[in-house]
């Protein structure tokens, strides 16, 4: 509990909330006031062939644009605060204090992964909790559109279940990223390299997963990158369950990897400060 209040007593942990908070209103006015552009937007090469009637722009559609435009910038807010846990200490020379006492280091550092756990857990029910009560509330229930390489429309009654697996999966992928920052900030004892370091190696590994090189395909296996787009997954009508199983377990290994590679780190280190 110590560690979670820690987390809260800073500022900087509630620009995430912030953020989300802005960026969700926003994309909300400009859905209701532009709705009939963003249908023609969205349908723009099928009017030829398909005809669209009802109620298409509701609150489905809009926290799918919402799930689109965040779940991108989502990782840097994450990496703001769970980069800063462990070094954060360090820079500020409270870690000596606290192994004067009789605790140990593992007890620690688990805390800190576990904190920050909690901390990325809060933001995405924040998130699927906000996108989908202001949907409704103001824009209604309604059909969800989906394009990708092909359309989809799945029914109204069709649609919680799909949402709430997909933010599952999105919240195993930023649990992820947190765990690589948090991995880093017990490497650095400075709190803004180890949160630089760690949004340098999400937007690297990012850039890679994207990549169609046979060189690069090659490791895109080992990128827990090329596994965070899976929660787009449930949006199609032939879900491919055991591939997003797949792609989860390999998450969650990824999880396990950092966390136990921050926790060699920290009972290794000498700390002087």
């Amino acid at each position: 509990m110590l560690e979670i209040y820690k987390v809260f007593i800073r500022r900087r942990s509630y620009i995430a909330f912030g953020a989300i908070l802005f960026i969700i209103v926003l994309l909300l006015l400009a859905v209701n006031y532009e709705a009939k552009n963003v249908l023609d937007f969205m349908t723009s090469n099928l009017k030829e062939s398909f005809s669209f009637q009802g109620n298409l722009v509701n609150g489905n559609l809009y926290a799918h644009i919402v799930m689109r435009s965040l779940w991108v910038h989502i990782p840097m807010l994450v990496v703001l605060v769970t980069g800063d846990l462990v070094s954060g200490e360090y820079q500020s020379g409270t870690f000596r204090l606290i192994l004067s006492r009789p605790v140990s280091r593992f007890s620690i550092i688990t805390s800190k992964f576990i904190s920050g756990w909690i901390y990325v857990l809060l933001i995405v029910v924040f998130l699927a909790v906000l996108s989908l009560g202001l949907g409704y509330l103001f824009l209604g229930n309604g059909d969800l559109l989906v394009t990708n390489n092909t359309i989809n429309i799945f029914n109204s009654d069709d649609v919680l279940w799909r949402f709430g697996l997909a933010y599952s999966f999105g919240l195993l992928s930023m649990l992820t990223v947190a765990s690589l920052s948090m991995f880093l900030s017990t490497i650095f004892n400075n709190s803004v390299t180890a949160v630089l370091a760690s949004l340098a190696l999400v937007i690297v590994l990012t850039f890679l997963s994207t990549f169609n090189i046979p060189v690069i395909n090659s490791i895109k296996p080992f990128l827990f990158t090329s596994y965070m787009g899976g929660w787009d997954s449930f949006f199609t009508f032939n879900i491919d369950f055991g591939k997003i199983i797949l792609e989860s377990v390999l998450l969650l290994v990824h999880i396990i990897i950092f966390y136990l590679l921050g926790l060699y780190v920290f009972i290794k280190k000498d700390i002087l400060t």
